[in-house]
């Protein structure tokens, strides 16, 4: 990705948006990353932790968080991040991608790999979107960590992806720095939902239980 244009989108229309969304005094929901907090520690993030971001994208996201919040006291950011959901058409669904990756090394008789360095927390748009709407709806503001219950590498993400989809194919680790990106991500992207759990506000399942709901209702003709 360009570095301007994700300045661009993330920050720059964000803020006008802010500004306009303030001027008629709309609330505005912003959805910001857990990736903003940066590689400070190696547990979970709480909302209270410092954002220290890495990449271009985590900076343009956490710059548009703070025009949010200074645009108007009524507007609400959401940290939320390794979402999967959707259909199988979308490019990037990383679920159906990883399935279609073990069928074909289940054909071709060869181990997939999976990083097991990066942690996060694996979080069902569904559950996500169930969440925002119960959190606008009770008028709540400021920042907020929505994410799934439960944290994972990727590699227990992937292989719990290919167990629940049944296919019998070797997966094996690797470490971050063997999959090239581009980016300077963080090996820690999980949060704890400190604050909705503070406030008493109805909780997030456990990815473990989306993803199989996920996978058995959305996918169950696929990995035949």
């Amino acid at each position: 990705m360009n570095p301007n244009e994700c300045y661009y989108d993330n920050y720059l229309l964000t803020d006008r948006i802010a500004q306009i969304c303030a001027e008629i005094e709309l609330p505005l929901l912003y959805l910001s990353s857990t990736g903003v907090y940066g590689r400070q520690q190696i547990i979970p993030y709480k909302e209270y932790n410092a954002a220290l971001p890495t990449t271009h994208h985590h900076r343009s996201k956490y710059l548009g968080e703070k025009s949010v919040l200074i645009a108007s006291k009524k507007n609400l950011v959401v940290r939320t991040g390794w979402l999967f959901g959707g259909n199988s058409s979308q490019k990037k669904n990383f679920v159906w991608n990883r399935i279609r990756e073990a069928l074909v090394a289940k054909k071709s008789k060869l181990p997939i790999f999976s990083n097991n360095e990066q942690f996060g927390c694996p979080t069902f748009s569904d559950d996500l979107a169930s969440q925002l709407l119960l959190l606008m709806k009770g008028n709540y503001t400021g920042i907020f960590n929505v994410v799934s219950e439960g944290n994972a590498s990727r590699f227990d993400y992937v292989r719990s992806i290919i167990n629940i989809a049944n296919i019998s194919v070797e997966i094996k680790k690797k470490p971050a720095n063997e999959f090239n990106r581009k980016a300077d991500v963080s090996n820690n992207e999980m949060a704890e939902n400190w604050k909705m759990k503070k406030l008493g506000i109805k909780q997030m399942p456990h990815w473990r239980d989306s993803l199989n709901f996920y996978i058995s209702n959305i996918y169950k003709n696929y990995y035949e």
